[in-house]
Parts: C-alpha cells; structure tokens; sequence
C-alpha cells in the first residue's frame, strides 16, 4: 500500500511503487479506481480496510504494509473522507490496534458515531477501538455485499480463537456460498491470530470426531447435497475420480473433456464437498441416484474402492456408465473389478495422500 508519513504539521502522503486498482468507496458508492500519486493528490483523507482481519485503518499502518500484508483488491478496500469512513464502519470493520486512527486528526466520531453506538451499544471513538468492548471477529463483516463487490475474497480470514467447531463451520459454511454465488475459485483458510508459529496464523482443522457430529446433523447434510445437485433443469452427470485428485491440473482438464463430451449436462464433482468431510458412502450412492450417468476416471491404473462402488451404484440403476482414460470415453457396461476398502487406504498412503 502507498505509505502515509504523519509530521507534527501536515499529512504527507508518496506515490506507490506502481499504480494499483483497489475498490474505492467515494461519492455514495464503491468504484475500481487506480490507485497512484494523482488520486492521493484529490483525495488528502484515505482509509484503508483489511478484509482478513476486518479492521480499518491509516494507509501508512505497519501490519497493513508489512511483508505478510494484503496487496490486492480482493484483500482491500478504501474509503475517501468522513463518507468513506462511515461506508467501512456500516460493513462491520472495526479499528485497527497497530494504527489507532481513531487517533488521527482526520478521524470524525461525529460522522460515524450513531452508525457505531447502534451496531456495538458505545458511546465514544475510545470504546470503539477498546478491543474489550468490540473484540476482533471478521465473521461480523458483511461478506456478502463486499464479496459482489470487489468480486474476490481474501486467502484467509481471522477469527477469534478458541471457537467451537460448530462456530467455526457454521461461517465457512456460510463464506463457501457467498464466494462460489459470485464465482470466486478459491475460498478462504479460517484461522486465529497466533503469535507462537511462523505467519501469525493457525488454521482452524476439523479434530478427531468432530467431522462424525457433523455429518450426524441434517442440516449440515443437506447443505451439502444441495452443493452438488443444484436446482437445474439440465441433466447431470457425476464424476467419479480419486480424492487425490481433487482439485489438481488432472482434475481440471478431465472436467473440460467431460464438458466437451456432455455439452448439455451440468457435472456433479464431488470434489465440491471435500471441505465438508463427509464420509458416509451412502450420502454419495444418493446422489449417483440423483444423476442421468456417471463417468469415472481410474489412479494409478486401477479404480479406487469409492469409484467402485458409485459406478456399481449407477449401473445396478440402470444410468449410463462411462470411462474417462488417454483414449477418450467409453461406455462401459460391466462394473469394472474395484479396490477393496483395505487396498484403497493402502494406496492414498502409497501416495502420500493419507498417513499410515
């Protein structure tokens, strides 16, 4: 970010490096505005906001520039003067400890104040910076304005720490639809601020258990079936592949052959809901039965135990079956012989996929 050099006297701010698009909240609305020494020159007063963090601050903050710093327009917004200060505070950011614009001479309570008292029961700039009265939690963001705007999203997100798991997969539950509704590839990593390891994050990991209370919950299953089998009126197709192929290159271009080859079918990838954790086979089989075929890709050479079963699943049902290999794809008519469910967890861990 451009830095801001504060003297006892006037604020000095010096063009960046190289011009940058940010989106600007400036005259009632946001805009994609390059940001370079001509706009700091027309707008003396900027904000910035962190959407990792959800805190707003000066431009020239040291956590906003250090090394570990968001540097794109899915990690940042600005807003010019008191209107842009208002329209960051209305999206839930709070301030930032390292900065303290609440100090800043250019900081108007009496622009935000009745949005802030409203929102948090403060009364003053000191209770709204006090991290005891309004504690960190970017989950208070609203994600879902600032995602269709900036059309991206942060690689991580921070919580507070010490979540219960439910908490925690409640909001990625919610943060996986609000980015995918608006076509963003890649949802963000949950975590906590920890000063203890390298990065000064911990990523929030579904423990021992847990995953089995959640697939226990209807609605949490549900949710995830809802991923798969959209409300479309096309036909659908699943694909059945190999967990470690989930989300590689090889993944990406059997896709594009299967879309090339199923022009009108909308693909059913569970890869979709990895996140999810979901075990059970059953809730797979359910959805096979939901699709018009079914086309399955082998690793390594043989078809892993899952594969195995969502394509007997299919052809007991009478859906088509298909293989996908170097050659192109085939019908097949017949289940083709499968690993067990002993030879499958011999080979993830034969590939480093899962630990012995």
């Amino acid at each position: 970010m451009p830095a801001e050099r504060v003297t006892s006297e006037r604020v000095e701010k010096s063009a960046p490096e190289r011009s940058k698009n940010y989106y600007v909240f400036s005259e009632g609305k946001f805009e994609e505005t390059e940001i370079n020494s001509a706009f700091f020159g027309s707008h003396p007063i900027l904000w910035s906001a962190r959407l990792s963090t959800g805190v707003f601050g000066l431009t020239s903050c040291p956590s906003g520039n250090s090394p570990r710093a968001p540097k794109n327009a899915g990690e940042v917004v600005l807003g010019v003067g008191d209107e842009g200060l208002t329209a960051l505070v209305k999206l839930g950011f709070i301030p930032c400890p390292v900065c303290n614009p609440e100090s800043s001479p250019h900081f108007s309570w009496s622009a935000i104040g009745g949005v802030v008292s409203t929102k948090y029961e403060v009364i003053s700039a000191a209770e709204f910076a006090d991290k005891t009265r309004v504690p960190f939690d970017a989950r208070r963001l609203n994600w879902e304005l600032i995602v269709s705007t900036v059309h991206g999203a942060p690689s991580r997100i921070y919580l507070p720490e010490g979540l219960d798991y439910k908490e925690v997969e409640s909001f990625r539950s919610s943060i996986r639809q609000i980015v995918r509704a608006d076509g963003v590839a890649k949802e963000p990593v949950l975590g906590y601020y920890d000063r203890k390891v390298d990065g000064h994050f911990t990523e929030y990991v579904l423990q021992n258990g847990e995953a089995a209370k959640l697939q226990a919950d209807p609605k949490f299953v549900a949710e995830a079936r809802a991923t798969l089998l959209p409300n479309t009126a096309q036909k659908k197709i699943y694909f059945a592949h190999a967990q470690p192929v989930y989300g590689t290159e090889e993944e990406r271009i059997n896709l594009v052959a299967i879309g090339q080859r199923f022009e009108n079918y909308f693909i059913v990838n569970p890869a979709a809901v990895k996140d999810y954790h979901i075990r059970d086979m059953d809730f797979y089989l359910g959805v096979v039965d939901e699709c018009d075929d079914i086309v399955f890709t082998r690793f390594h050479g043989v078809v892993m135990g899952g594969v195995g079963k969502e394509i007997e699943e299919a052809i007991k049902k009478g859906i088509p079956a298909h293989e996908l290999s170097e050659t192109g794809i085939a019908e097949v008519k017949k289940v083709p012989e499968y690993l067990s469910r002993e030879e499958t967890v011999a080979m993830l861990i034969k590939v480093g996929f899962r630990k012995a």
